[in-house]
Protein backbone atom coordinates (compact mmCIF):
# COMPACT_ATOMS: atom_id res chain seq x y z
CA UNK A 1 0.00 0.00 0.00
CA UNK A 2 1.61 3.02 -0.95
CA UNK A 3 1.22 6.65 1.21
CA UNK A 4 1.38 9.60 -1.09
CA UNK A 5 2.50 12.49 1.29
CA UNK A 6 1.88 16.09 0.51
CA UNK A 7 2.97 19.48 1.83
CA UNK A 8 0.15 21.90 3.30
CA UNK A 9 0.35 25.51 2.53
CA UNK A 10 -2.58 27.69 4.23
CA UNK A 11 -3.37 30.95 3.96
CA UNK A 12 -6.19 33.06 5.86
CA UNK A 13 -9.17 34.92 5.08
CA UNK A 14 -7.17 37.42 5.42
CA UNK A 15 -4.44 35.88 2.77
CA UNK A 16 -1.80 35.59 5.37
CA UNK A 17 0.03 32.13 5.17
CA UNK A 18 -0.27 30.09 8.55
CA UNK A 19 0.61 26.96 10.07
CA UNK A 20 -1.88 24.54 11.30
CA UNK A 21 -1.49 22.76 15.14
CA UNK A 22 -3.02 20.30 16.51
CA UNK A 23 -3.28 20.77 20.21
CA UNK A 24 -3.81 18.74 23.26
CA UNK A 25 -5.48 17.60 25.61
CA UNK A 26 -8.80 16.70 23.10
CA UNK A 27 -11.74 17.20 24.02
CA UNK A 28 -14.70 15.66 22.48
CA UNK A 29 -17.90 17.16 23.10
CA UNK A 30 -20.41 14.26 21.96
CA UNK A 31 -21.12 15.95 18.31
CA UNK A 32 -20.23 15.63 14.83
CA UNK A 33 -17.38 18.14 15.69
CA UNK A 34 -15.25 16.39 17.17
CA UNK A 35 -12.26 17.46 19.36
CA UNK A 36 -13.17 21.06 19.08
CA UNK A 37 -10.19 22.31 20.54
CA UNK A 38 -7.81 20.36 18.67
CA UNK A 39 -6.94 22.61 16.32
CA UNK A 40 -6.07 25.95 15.72
CA UNK A 41 -3.23 28.36 13.09
CA UNK A 42 -2.40 30.26 16.92
CA UNK A 43 1.31 29.31 17.59
CA UNK A 44 1.32 29.92 20.85
CA UNK A 45 -1.08 27.66 21.90
CA UNK A 46 0.10 25.72 24.62
CA UNK A 47 0.90 21.91 23.63
CA UNK A 48 0.64 23.21 19.73
CA UNK A 49 2.07 20.23 17.42
CA UNK A 50 2.37 22.07 13.88
CA UNK A 51 1.33 19.87 11.02
CA UNK A 52 3.75 19.24 9.01
CA UNK A 53 1.99 17.50 6.14
CA UNK A 54 -0.59 14.96 5.18
CA UNK A 55 -0.70 11.50 3.48
CA UNK A 56 -3.27 9.56 1.31
CA UNK A 57 -2.81 5.80 1.60
CA UNK A 58 -4.98 3.59 -0.26
CA UNK A 59 -6.22 0.16 1.01
CA UNK A 60 -8.58 -3.13 -0.79
CA UNK A 61 -12.02 -3.18 -0.30
CA UNK A 62 -15.44 -1.03 -0.87
CA UNK A 63 -16.21 2.22 1.38
CA UNK A 64 -19.48 4.01 0.86
CA UNK A 65 -20.80 1.60 -1.81
CA UNK A 66 -18.75 0.91 -4.31
CA UNK A 67 -15.40 3.73 -3.57
CA UNK A 68 -11.97 2.29 -2.54
CA UNK A 69 -11.24 3.18 1.35
CA UNK A 70 -8.45 5.53 1.26
CA UNK A 71 -7.07 6.80 4.87
CA UNK A 72 -5.77 10.73 5.17
CA UNK A 73 -3.23 11.06 7.48
CA UNK A 74 -1.82 13.97 9.58
CA UNK A 75 1.97 14.61 10.45
CA UNK A 76 3.80 16.53 13.20
CA UNK A 77 7.66 15.77 13.43
CA UNK A 78 7.45 12.92 11.22
CA UNK A 79 4.65 11.56 13.73
CA UNK A 80 1.07 10.06 13.25
CA UNK A 81 -1.12 12.17 15.34
CA UNK A 82 -4.46 12.25 13.58
CA UNK A 83 -6.47 10.02 10.65
CA UNK A 84 -9.63 10.18 8.72
CA UNK A 85 -11.44 7.32 6.09
CA UNK A 86 -12.86 8.22 3.45
CA UNK A 87 -13.07 7.37 -0.08
CA UNK A 88 -12.05 6.94 -4.04
CA UNK A 89 -14.47 6.98 -7.02
CA UNK A 90 -11.91 5.33 -9.62
CA UNK A 91 -13.30 3.41 -13.36
CA UNK A 92 -12.81 3.91 -16.92
CA UNK A 93 -14.46 6.64 -16.70
CA UNK A 94 -13.50 9.08 -13.93
CA UNK A 95 -11.52 9.67 -10.88
CA UNK A 96 -13.81 11.01 -7.55
CA UNK A 97 -11.21 11.85 -4.95
CA UNK A 98 -13.17 13.26 -1.76
CA UNK A 99 -10.47 15.93 -0.07
CA UNK A 100 -10.00 16.21 3.57
CA UNK A 101 -12.64 17.78 5.88
CA UNK A 102 -11.41 17.28 9.29
CA UNK A 103 -11.72 20.66 11.45
CA UNK A 104 -10.13 23.40 9.90
CA UNK A 105 -10.54 21.34 6.62
CA UNK A 106 -14.23 21.10 6.80
CA UNK A 107 -14.86 24.39 4.68
CA UNK A 108 -13.47 22.22 1.70
CA UNK A 109 -16.68 20.61 1.23
CA UNK A 110 -18.17 23.21 -0.11
CA UNK A 111 -15.43 23.41 -2.83
CA UNK A 112 -14.67 21.49 -5.64
CA UNK A 113 -13.79 17.83 -5.33
CA UNK A 114 -10.61 16.43 -7.21
CA UNK A 115 -12.52 15.12 -10.20
CA UNK A 116 -11.14 13.66 -13.22
CA UNK A 117 -13.31 12.40 -16.64
CA UNK A 118 -12.08 10.44 -19.17
CA UNK A 119 -11.02 10.64 -22.54
CA UNK A 120 -8.43 13.48 -20.85
CA UNK A 121 -8.80 16.72 -23.46
CA UNK A 122 -7.85 20.11 -24.02
CA UNK A 123 -11.16 22.40 -23.59
CA UNK A 124 -13.21 19.62 -22.12
CA UNK A 125 -15.91 20.49 -19.60
CA UNK A 126 -18.24 18.65 -17.41
CA UNK A 127 -20.24 19.48 -14.22
CA UNK A 128 -21.44 17.67 -11.75
CA UNK A 129 -23.51 17.76 -8.40
CA UNK A 130 -22.90 17.58 -4.62
CA UNK A 131 -25.65 17.71 -2.00
CA UNK A 132 -24.59 18.38 1.14
CA UNK A 133 -26.72 17.46 4.42
CA UNK A 134 -27.30 20.46 6.81
CA UNK A 135 -24.77 18.93 9.24
CA UNK A 136 -22.22 20.42 7.51
CA UNK A 137 -23.92 24.18 8.17
CA UNK A 138 -21.85 26.38 10.29
CA UNK A 139 -21.88 30.06 11.70
CA UNK A 140 -21.46 31.46 8.20
CA UNK A 141 -23.12 29.09 6.05
CA UNK A 142 -26.86 27.65 7.49
CA UNK A 143 -29.64 25.97 5.47
CA UNK A 144 -31.75 23.55 6.34
CA UNK A 145 -32.08 20.09 4.84
CA UNK A 146 -30.16 19.53 1.81
CA UNK A 147 -28.06 22.09 -0.20
CA UNK A 148 -27.30 21.29 -3.49
CA UNK A 149 -24.00 23.08 -5.57
CA UNK A 150 -23.29 22.78 -9.13
CA UNK A 151 -19.83 22.65 -10.22
CA UNK A 152 -18.06 23.30 -13.51
CA UNK A 153 -14.74 21.66 -14.74
CA UNK A 154 -12.28 22.61 -17.86
CA UNK A 155 -9.07 20.76 -18.35
CA UNK A 156 -7.35 24.22 -19.79
CA UNK A 157 -4.30 22.61 -20.48
CA UNK A 158 -1.70 20.38 -19.77
CA UNK A 159 2.12 21.23 -17.82
CA UNK A 160 4.98 18.56 -17.21
CA UNK A 161 3.06 15.81 -17.99
CA UNK A 162 0.05 17.03 -15.98
CA UNK A 163 -3.38 17.94 -16.71
CA UNK A 164 -4.36 20.91 -15.68
CA UNK A 165 -8.07 21.45 -14.63
CA UNK A 166 -10.12 24.52 -13.26
CA UNK A 167 -13.27 23.93 -11.65
CA UNK A 168 -15.68 26.81 -10.50
CA UNK A 169 -19.17 26.56 -7.94
CA UNK A 170 -22.06 27.90 -9.99
CA UNK A 171 -23.99 29.11 -6.88
CA UNK A 172 -24.87 32.43 -6.26
CA UNK A 173 -24.01 32.94 -2.55
CA UNK A 174 -21.31 30.08 -2.20
CA UNK A 175 -18.05 31.02 -4.80
CA UNK A 176 -15.74 28.80 -4.46
CA UNK A 177 -12.93 27.24 -7.45
CA UNK A 178 -10.11 25.04 -7.52
CA UNK A 179 -7.19 23.93 -9.58
CA UNK A 180 -6.27 20.35 -10.07
CA UNK A 181 -3.07 18.77 -11.36
CA UNK A 182 -3.52 15.44 -12.64
CA UNK A 183 -1.01 12.66 -14.29
CA UNK A 184 -0.11 9.09 -14.79
CA UNK A 185 0.17 8.88 -10.94
CA UNK A 186 -2.58 10.60 -9.94
CA UNK A 187 -3.44 14.55 -8.40
CA UNK A 188 0.49 16.15 -7.52
CA UNK A 189 -1.48 19.35 -6.42
CA UNK A 190 -4.30 20.56 -5.52
CA UNK A 191 -5.61 24.22 -4.94
CA UNK A 192 -8.95 25.43 -3.01
CA UNK A 193 -9.90 28.95 -3.11
CA UNK A 194 -12.57 28.48 -0.17
CA UNK A 195 -16.04 30.68 0.30
CA UNK A 196 -14.69 32.55 3.41
CA UNK A 197 -11.52 33.71 1.00
CA UNK A 198 -8.90 30.95 2.79
CA UNK A 199 -6.51 29.22 0.31
CA UNK A 200 -5.55 25.70 0.97
CA UNK A 201 -2.89 24.38 -1.24
CA UNK A 202 -1.71 20.11 -1.28
CA UNK A 203 1.59 19.20 -3.27
CA UNK A 204 2.78 16.01 -3.81
CA UNK A 205 6.23 16.15 -1.93
CA UNK A 206 7.15 12.59 -1.30
CA UNK A 207 5.56 8.67 -1.78
CA UNK A 208 6.70 5.34 0.11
Amino acid sequence: MKEYFFKIQYFDTDHSQKDIFFTEPLVYDGDDKEFNNGWTLDPNQKNGMKIDYMSFSFSEGKINGDQIPYEISYYSNEKKILFALTGLVQNGQLVFLHPPRSKIFSKLEFSPFPQVRFPLEKNKVWKDTLTIGDHWANDSLKWSGNLEIEFEYKIVGKEKGMYIIEAKSNNEKIKTSAIFYYGNQGFSKLIFNNYDKSRIILELVNKK
